[in-house]
This record gives structure tokens, sequence and C-alpha cells, in this order.
């Protein structure tokens, strides 16, 4: 499990690594400034580099990554992340929420190209919020969970450090590899955060140019 992010309660996070069952806790990482969490390694460093050193650092066959301000609402949650990947699935996600409100449920892509939050403030128990899907185009680091492998061989390209969307590149070219995107609203989290990715001043343009160029194509309404 890699938690990630420049600002997170370090006794939160150490609540959350407690309550998982122990076969799941094996590995645990976190990101942060400045911060000591008891049975995880705190890295720093900027959005790209500190998650590559966290995801290196261990041999599991899965990674899971789970934003600080972010709390899985119960353990069988990586059970079903992980049934999928085990299921064929490449990348998996799921539901981001704040109370019974959607913050995210994946990706969907404008017509000029730019990712934004599926389905962001509807409720959790919509009927379209609740259907599974195997062919979105990205979901965001919230939660994400992957195989080591794919993320070894892929990772995360350094053209993305101080730049939104590095979690929708690394699902885009491996959707190109011919893996699947998976969405499974079994999978929830809650998060204390807006979660919204930052878009720098005149820079979110080039990151739309680089998912484009990394193969994101518009599907609005496809995917709603």
């Amino acid at each position: 499990m890699v938690y990630a992010g420049a600002e997170m309660d370090a006794a939160e996070v150490e609540s959350c690594i407690a309550a998982l069952p122990p076969e799941r806790a094996t590995f645990s990482i976190a990101t942060g400034k400045g911060q000591h969490v008891a049975q995880a390694k705190v890295l720093l460093g900027d959005n790209i580099t500190s998650r590559l050193r966290a995801a290196g650092r261990g041999n599991a066959p899965y990674i899971v990554f789970l934003d600080a301000d972010c709390r899985l609402a119960s353990a069988a949650v990586l059970d079903v992340a992980l049934a999928t990947l085990a299921n064929g699935a490449g990348v998996v996600g799921g539901i981001i929420a704040d109370g019974d409100s959607v913050l995210s449920a994946g990706y969907a892509f404008s017509i000029a190209g730019k990712p934004y939050p599926r389905f962001a403030g509807w409720s959790v128990d919509n009927e379209k919020v609740a259907t599974p899907r195997l062919d979105l185009q990205a979901v965001p680091f919230g939660f994400l969970a992957t195989h080591r492998a794919l993320w070894r061989q892929l990772g995360l390209r350094p053209e993305y450090a101080g730049l939104p969307w590095a979690d929708v590149d690394y699902c885009l070219r491996a959707r190109l590899g011919g893996l699947r995107i998976a969405y499974d609203p079994a999978i929830q989290v809650q998060s204390t955060g807006a979660h919204q990715q930052p878009e720098p001043p005149g820079q979110w343009q080039q990151a739309t140019f680089l998912l484009i160029k990394a193969g994101a194509a518009y599907d609005e309404w496809r995917v709603l």
C-alpha cells in the first residue's frame, strides 16, 4: 500500500494501516512532508519521484495507491480490487466519496481531451454510479490498484513532474498495451479533501497535450 500526499495526518494514516488485515498490510509506504508514520517509511519528493521510490521498494505482485486524505470504507475493498486484477484487469479504481456524494468514479474526457471526474456530485446510490465498468480510460490515484510488473514496465513519466494527471497517463499507456482499466463501485473510499487535480496556471494545457499523445479519446457521454 502506498499512501501519498503532500499533507497528511500521521495518526489517521496509522489508524488506517492498523485496520487492515495482517495479510494485506505486509508492506506500507507513506509519502509526505516531515511526517513519521509507524510501520511505514516516509519518502519525500514531488508527485512523481516519491511515488516511484515508494512503489519500487516492495516485491508483492500488486500495488495499491491510496491518497493520504482517503480511507477505505472497509478492509474488503482490497479483496475486491485484488480479485479484479487477478481476473485480468490491468488497473482498477472505485468510488471516491465525501459522505454520500461522489467526488470521483474514474475519469471521463472532454472533447478537448481534458479529463474530469465521472459522476462528481452524484449520489453514491445512483444506479449509474453503481454500475461496474471494464472500459474506462483512467482512474485516479485517490485509489488505484495495479500489477507491480506493469508498474515496473510503465511507471510514471518524468514529464509529469509538477503537472496534473500522471495517474491518467499511466492508465492510458496501460490501456494502449491492451489492458483493461476497470471501475468497481464495491470499492469505496471516503475522502476528506476536495480531491480535484491541481491545475497550475498555463500548465494544464501542456498536460492535456501529453495525454492526447498517450491516446486520450473523447468519451464524455459514452462512460456516463
